[in-house]
């Protein structure tokens, strides 16, 4: 019997091809497992992070409800205790409160002063239309052309020489709005800034005014709210005024006074702010 070489030699290539082939089945499957095992020891990983963060997230969650709490507490101990803290500090004090915005209300500053015994409460309220005056040739007043009424003009007829023809036609033509007494001896002017973010107003309006008390050795302060928009302390610190960010406060009202019986210096929340309020009342 003849054997047929090209029988056995394909019969040979047959058995290693079958050999090879599960050999490398053998390693895939040794692979997938291999695989399988690194992504289960990922998913893990995965989990004990997730479930770290989780503790830490409960942990600083917590915390932040503490403050809260703790924050809550502590104004309610400042609005107890403020009316008594600041009872009679401010007496017999004459003062003039100036708002260059006719938009946001400033009343707390009314109340503060009032709770403190302010004997003279005075406002002006400077209204939009007068920056629209400001571009006008001339203003009439009783009848006669005038140069056009700038900042130092109306101030200067409120505070000092009491123009009652300036003040009643400024008055008329709404583009102030004026409470209380003027041209008295004021122990402080307050500034209530606008919140724009155009220096415009703070340029043609509030650093004039500042300028105009400075001159007339009228004591000034600015203030303004912890949410303004803008803020415009940065400015006011320039001209070397003492300043308060968070007037809608407690703690703001409370810095308020004490810089009205003489202490000085930038108080508030912001980041312009030195300190968060003056040591105590200066006596």
């Amino acid at each position: 019997m003849v054997i047929n070489v090209k029988y056995y030699v394909i019969t040979i290539v047959a058995i290693f091809l079958a050999i090879g082939i599960g050999i490398f089945i053998g390693i895939m499957l040794d692979g997938q497992d291999l695989i399988v095992k690194q992504q289960a020891d990922i998913l893990k990983q995965v989990e004990d992070r997730f479930d770290e963060f989780k503790i830490k997230q409960d942990e600083l969650q917590e915390s932040i409800a503490q403050l809260n709490n703790e924050n809550e507490n502590n104004v309610k101990f400042l609005n107890t205790i403020f009316p008594n803290l600041v009872k009679g500090r401010l007496k017999d004090y004459k003062v003039m409160i100036i708002e260059t915005s006719e938009h946001i209300s400033y009343s707390e500053i009314d109340d503060t002063l009032q709770q403190s015994g302010v004997e003279n409460i005075s406002k002006l309220i400077i209204k939009d239309k007068f920056f629209t005056l400001e571009n006008d040739q001339s203003e009439e007043v009783e009848g006669e052309n005038t140069e056009k009424l700038n900042i130092n003009q109306l101030l200067n007829s409120i505070l000092t020489e009491k123009n009652e023809d300036i003040i009643k036609k400024s008055i008329e033509d709404e583009i102030i709005q004026l409470n209380g007494q003027t041209n008295m001896d004021f122990d402080y002017i307050i500034l209530a800034g606008e919140d724009n973010e155009s220096l415009a107003v703070f340029e043609s309006i509030e650093k004039p005014i500042i300028s105009f008390c400075k001159d007339n050795n009228m004591e000034i302060v600015a203030v303004e709210k912890s949410n303004s928009d803008i803020s415009k302390i940065k400015e006011y610190k320039k001209l070397g005024l003492s300043t308060v960010d968070n007037i809608d406060t407690t703690m703001g009202k409370i810095s308020l006074v004490m810089l009205l019986t003489g202490e000085s210096g930038n108080y508030g929340q912001k980041k312009t702010a030195d300190k968060v309020a003056p040591q105590w009342f200066k006596e």
